[in-house]
């Protein structure tokens, strides 16, 4: 499994969209479906930022072979998963010092009050 890859099962496991995955980057969505689809060279600190943001190490992401048992994450539908990314692109946009775990707070909250 290429990188690329890697990085896009990762990212859809966990939940997050490649909007919000471009915006946490400062990357454009262009740019970051280039790293997904492996048209662009990744640095080292590249995969260290994702890593990062997907709450993983850089050598779960090398080593990922796609069929290694990920932690469980909450349960939440595409309209869910939808909402929580919106929700958090918009604290994002009016709060830039918003960091990404403020993402895993949406979620949460998300799933204990069932919205």
């Amino acid at each position: 499994m290429k990188l690329g890859e890697k990085i896009r099962v990762l990212r859809t496991v966990k939940g997050y969209s490649q909007e919000v995955m471009a915006e946490l980057l400062k990357l454009s969505v262009t740019g970051y479906g280039k790293i997904e689809r492996g048209e662009t060279e990744v640095t080292v600190a590249r995969i260290g930022q994702i890593a990062i943001i997907l709450d993983l190490k850089v050598e779960d992401i090398l080593q990922f072979n796609g069929t290694d048992i990920l932690p469980k994450q909450p349960p939440f539908s595409a309209n869910n998963s939808n909402q929580i990314n919106n929700s958090y692109l918009l604290l994002r946009r009016s709060c830039p010092f918003v960091k990404p775990s403020m993402r895993a707070v949406l979620v949460y909250l998300n799933v204990t009050l069932g919205n």
